[in-house]
């Protein structure tokens, strides 16, 4: 029988994959800051790269005959330097400096996001291409990010989103291929990992799935913004974690006390069930709680007498408007 954790990384990885399937990025950045909080950042990074092979095979096997070859392969044969430089990190690296850069990382990608403008021809989009693909190795084997930097650079040259997908998801499985030999060889993959990867797998491949059928009736736009909030709101989560400050966490997907996993009911619990949780996170030495608060829980009150440090509106849409009549 599967315990708490293992059910954990299966629901992360649903979300991951429904992401990824949505809008054909972000998956990993939104599982990893949960998994982190199940494992130690080691682990969580040694489970994301496994995993992440296994949706890059879904969405290269939907897109591959649209892969611009010649552009691959200055990404791909620096991504195997890039590759050993971030093994070579990930070895040295404790998991609080790691979490921490997984936190920079996905807060200046919500910046980037947000502020990038396709400039004009670039001059030399090989010699591009080989940083992009160095970044992409070293990034994606020391913490399992290996999307920013080849991402930019396809919206750089200004691919069609097609060609965006193909040539990017075949990259991603051959890059991959080279990260999960080197960490199997230093021994990152436990079996914790392993086990839990036997979770996460089917995981993200029934999340992509779940996307295919929904993805032409949700608006891509309204979407990504609130994929930016949810990854902002991770970014945060990991920094906090990082400088060793103890958070709780109230989701859609797990709810966290302390160290301790509790299963998500609602978005936002009743307000018994919530700040009995915020009592027990206090106790356990918890300074911060980052919480998703639906509308429906601020008009039912199930947030009354709690106060906020600070907010975050991800998604001011037409959603739920029947309910607020």
């Amino acid at each position: 029988m599967p315990g708490m954790t293992e059910i954990c990384v299966f629901l992360a990885w649903i979300a991951g994959g429904f992401v990824s399937g949505v809008s054909g990025i972000g998956g990993a950045m939104v599982a990893f800051p949960f998994l982190a909080m199940l494992l130690p950042v080691h682990e969580a990074i040694a489970l994301t790269c496994i995993v992440n092979m296994v949706m890059d095979i879904c969405l290269a096997s939907l897109h591959f005959r649209f892969c611009r070859v010649s552009a691959l392969w200055p990404m791909l044969l620096a991504s195997v330097p890039g590759s050993f430089a971030g093994l070579y990190i990930l070895q040295i690296c404790s998991g609080p400096v790691l979490q921490g850069a997984v936190g920079l990382l996905l807060l200046y990608y919500v910046y980037w996001q947000k502020t990038f403008r396709a400039r004009g021809t670039i001059a030399h989009p090989r010699a591009l291409g080989a940083v992009a693909g160095f970044g992409s190795g070293l990034l994606g084997t020391a913490i399992a990010f290996d999307g920013p930097p080849v991402g930019a650079y396809g919206l750089c040259m200004g691919w069609e989103p097609r060609v965006l997908l193909g040539t990017l998801g075949v990259f991603f499985v051959l890059r991959a291929t080279v990260t999960l030999v080197l960490q199997g060889m230093a021994g990152f993959y436990t079996p914790t990992v392993l086990t839990c990867a036997m979770y996460g797998a089917p995981g993200v491949i029934l999340g992509t799935c779940i996307a295919f059928p929904v993805v032409k009736h949700i608006s891509q736009q309204a979407f990504r913004k609130v994929l930016l909030c949810v990854i902002a709101v991770a970014g945060l989560v990991c920094l906090v974690r990082a400088l060793g400050y103890k958070a709780g966490l109230v989701s859609t997907v797990v709810y966290k006390v302390g160290e301790r996993i509790v299963e998500a009911t609602h978005t936002t619990p009743d307000p018994v069930r919530l700040n009995a949780m915020m009592r027990e996170m206090a106790d356990e030495g918890c300074e911060y709680c980052f919480m998703e608060c639906s509308s429906h829980a601020i008009v039912q009150q199930r947030t009354r007498g709690l106060h906020f440090a600070g907010g975050i509106f991800s998604n001011i849409t037409h959603d739920h408007l029947d309910y607020h009549k």
